[in-house]
């Protein structure tokens, strides 16, 4: 009787099977469904956003504002037969008919003609002697309108000295767009924003007279910084001064950089970093 109730177990135990362990540790224990579920992946980083005027900025709220009916440059520059074969009304047709197209007059090379934008170099692009009333190019534009104020003017600069890019705000570096002298005060703007904490620390002023050059104190000129433009104001007991030089970004003393943390191109060689040098006259 003992004989057949172990070969009824043995056959029992068979039947049964000893398990092949999945779903286990190595333990023995049941796997949680935590273990089972997949690994949490890391979510991708936002790509960093352009910045710097656009195009389409200059054609929504200066060429063509029609938000707020300010049609000045479009009252012409626009629809089948624009003056000059200027159309201003879109962002497509205003790169087309802008950025490396001929304009009139003669540039400071006396050659025949300007290009209407040349990239990166406002000062010699016609749209901004057309803009800003320069002898060089004629009349001033808007014909027969008030003049675009000097902050729709600058944001043209911007653009232009930020490469003319046809959509965003370009990967060009950021340079100087815009110098203004006068007599006692000196104005430079910048194509994008800048750290002013690292301009402030920057920028250094150098007196001349006759033969003689020294680094100027800082209670002999006032700076006023925004993020976009430094102006240097200097005072009354300067004016035996002949010459003034502005020299902004030398690594040596600190780096200026922008609003995207990169360095600014001084010497406009379109690499980051290098020397701006400005010299004039009182």
């Amino acid at each position: 009787m003992k004989n057949y109730f172990l070969v009824f177990l043995l056959i029992f135990l068979a039947a049964c099977g000893a398990g092949s362990g999945e779903g286990l540790d190595d333990n023995g224990n049941p796997l949680s469904e935590q273990n089972n579920s997949p690994e949490p992946q890391p979510e991708p980083e936002p790509e960093p956003a352009e910045e710097g005027v656009t195009l389409a900025d200059l054609v929504d709220t200066i060429f063509d504002n029609q938000a707020l009916g300010d049609q000045r440059c479009t009252n012409c520059h626009s629809g089948g037969s624009p003056l000059g074969g200027l159309n201003l009304s879109s962002v497509e047709l205003a790169y087309a008919n802008l950025v490396g197209a001929n304009g009139e007059g003669v540039d400071a090379n006396g050659n025949a003609s300007f290009k209407r934008v040349q990239p990166g170099n406002p000062d010699e692009s016609y749209i901004i002697l057309k803009l800003e009333g320069d002898s060089r190019a004629g009349s001033q534009m808007p014909l027969g309108e008030a003049p675009l104020t000097q902050d729709q003017i600058n944001a043209v600069r911007d653009w232009i000295a930020n490469g003319a890019p046809a959509g965003g705000g370009g990967s060009a570096p950021t340079v100087v767009s815009k110098v203004s002298a006068e007599k006692n005060q000196l104005s430079v703007r910048f194509s994008r924003p800048v750290n002013s904490g690292t301009l402030e620390q920057d920028l250094q002023v150098y007196f001349e007279n006759k033969n003689t050059s020294w680094l100027a104190d800082s209670n002999e000129y006032e700076l006023i910084l925004s993020d976009q433009e430094v102006r240097i104001r200097f005072l009354p007991w300067v004016a035996d001064v002949e010459r003034v030089a502005v020299v902004l970004n030398d690594e040596k003393i600190a780096a200026i950089y922008d609003s995207r943390g990169r360095l600014l191109d001084g010497d406009k060689d379109n690499i980051d970093g290098g020397a701006f040098r400005y010299e004039y006259t009182f």
